[in-house]
């Protein structure tokens, strides 16, 4: 993973930011992929089959990466065996998430420990591309501390420096050849690295003036009436999660809550079942079939749709964006696949059907991205061709059928104007190759 400095790219347009991408033997690539969670809530029933069979999915789903999710439990070494196998790189977290960690002597002792065997464990496999010190430490922990007790911030930022950065990355850099670490999946980079000064990593944080770019993020926006405003997403390097729920085909609940049989009042489930009937009663024909078990699918079937439509929207702006200023070179979507058959965020369902989110998102990460951003009056219709990496390729639709050519080329030179037109009369649709 390169994160240096940009310099010369600047010239060409490219805002101040962190060079935040994967590179293969010097070679930047374009992250596609998704969020992998356990598959299974007990592992023991997890088998290599099982593995092939959602990694497979992967591989036809158009998709390069999955991030390993800090789940608690480190996988096992058939995974990284299989990806090795399928081409799958692996953006791979220790085991911390979504909290404060203590630091006596002991607790680091044993983390180093844990560290250095997994770090020694998985270093002849190709296929890992990263090491994270955990999932939303810099850019949720640390922020909610200063938010609700900056008093403390000082001590709690210390508290994580000596952890993600003094304990877990010598444990990286001194067990490993060429792997990249940075101590949170969600942060803003680093402002220098020198490994003579007795902080070895300078985190950026919030230090960072209009207009640059930096680090890596999640974008979690349930209010559907923003779903397509691309003016709400974030203007960021990799998205390493972006989310909305959908119900399963089949609800066929293992877990039922206790003394209820009734599926729709998990925690924070009524807040999820109602932001999926405001999406489908916005953007949709509301479902209104005489049968009840009739009516029951086609909700599920329109909950899908818009998952789909939201997660399609947002991964062909971030596509889009590797010719615009911020050049992002990445988008990794929550989430691959269910650990239960419940509604969830996830693509792939608990036994392996493909929800409409899979579908869609396999076409969407192939060929030309095309994104189209519809308002009350124009469909405005842009494209940034990320091959070869960053030249520009400025797609024209012209003034036709209501259409209207918005389009700027942000990138100096290298830009190939293509005729929409010629694409429109073979019968291709927008969204899909050119």
């Amino acid at each position: 993973m390169n994160m240096s400095a940009v310099t010369e790219e600047m010239r060409s347009g490219v805002a101040n930011r962190s060079h935040w991408h994967f590179e293969v033997n010097g070679h930047p690539f374009y992250a596609k992929g998704s969020n992998f969670i356990p598959p299974d809530a007990f592992w023991p029933r997890v088998t290599p089959a099982r593995f092939k069979q959602l990694f497979d999915a992967v591989v036809s789903g158009n998709q390069n990466m999955l991030r390993l999710w800090s789940s608690g439990a480190y996988a096992p070494d058939f995974m990284y065996d299989i990806a090795d196998e399928l081409g799958i790189f692996l953006w791979s977290e220790f085991e911390f998430g979504d909290s404060l960690y203590p630091v006596d002597i002991e607790f680091l002792d044993d983390v180093r420990e844990e560290a250095e065997y997994q770090v020694r464990r998985f270093n002849h496999h190709p296929s890992l591309a990263l090491w994270a010190g955990g999932n939303e430490l810099e850019n949720l922990e640390l922020y909610l501390v200063n938010y609700s007790a900056p008093e403390q911030y000082e001590r709690y930022k210390a508290e994580y420096e000596t952890l993600f950065i003094d304990t877990l990355l010598p444990a990286v850099y001194d067990n490993s050849h060429g792997i990249t670490y940075m101590p949170s999946s969600t942060n803003n980079g680093y402002l220098s690295i020198n490994f003579s000064e007795p902080i070895l990593i300078k985190q950026r944080y919030q230090n960072k003036g209009p207009g640059e770019v930096h680090g890596s993020t999640d974008y979690y926006n349930y209010k559907t009436s923003q779903a397509f405003n691309i003016s709400a997403y974030p203007r960021v390097l990799p998205a390493d999660e972006l989310c909305f729920n959908s119900t399963t085909i089949t609800l066929r609940n293992h877990h039922y809550p206790s003394g209820s049989l009734n599926t729709s009042d998990f925690n924070h489930g009524s807040n999820g079942m109602r932001e999926m009937t405001m999406a489908v009663e916005m953007y949709y024909p509301i479902p209104n079939k005489t049968d009840a078990i009739g009516n029951f699918s086609a909700w599920i079937w329109s909950t899908q749709v818009f998952q789909a439509d939201f997660y399609k929207s947002q991964i062909q702006f971030y596509r889009v964006g590797v010719g615009k200023p911020e050049c992002q070179l990445g988008c990794l979507y929550w989430q691959l696949e269910d650990i239960w058959q419940a509604p969830t965020w996830a693509g792939v369902e608990y036994e392996g059907r493909w929800k409409v989110l899979h579908n869609v998102a396999t076409v969407t990460a192939r060929g030309t991205p095309v994104n189209m951003n519809a308002t009350k009056t124009f469909t405005h219709v842009n494209s940034w061709t990320p091959t070869p990496l960053g030249k520009a390729a400025l797609v024209d639709p012209g003034l036709r059928d209501g259409y209207e050519a918005v389009s700027q080329l942000y990138r100096g030179g290298g830009g190939e104007r293509v005729d929409m037109a010629e694409c429109w009369a073979k019968g291709q649709r927008c969204g899909g190759e050119l």
